[in-house]
């Protein structure tokens, strides 16, 4: 009976370890998940930036720099009128 006092408290143990490993396990999971989205989210606040930063300079460049010469629309030729011919 005592062995069986001393398995079922070490089978208790065991389960009692297992769940504590997976929480750890989770906790550890979490935490790389959380990293990873941080990571995520600043590359994307760093490139929005450039992009931000690189659209600007374009839009000042734009504005300093003469509008390019259009040419002219030239007239075009009527198009010479058909006389209908009627079929007998």
């Amino acid at each position: 009976m005592d062995e069986e006092k001393k398995a079922t408290a070490e089978r208790a143990a065991v389960r009692v370890q297992k769940a504590q490993d997976r929480e750890r396990e989770g906790a550890k999971a979490m935490a790389e998940y959380q990293a990873e989205t941080k990571a995520v989210s600043d590359r994307t606040a760093k490139l929005r930036e450039q992009r931000l930063a690189r659209e600007a300079e374009e839009e000042a460049a734009k504005a300093a720099a003469p509008p390019a010469p259009t040419k002219a629309a030239k007239p075009k030729a009527p198009k010479p009128v058909r006389s209908k011919s009627v079929a007998l």
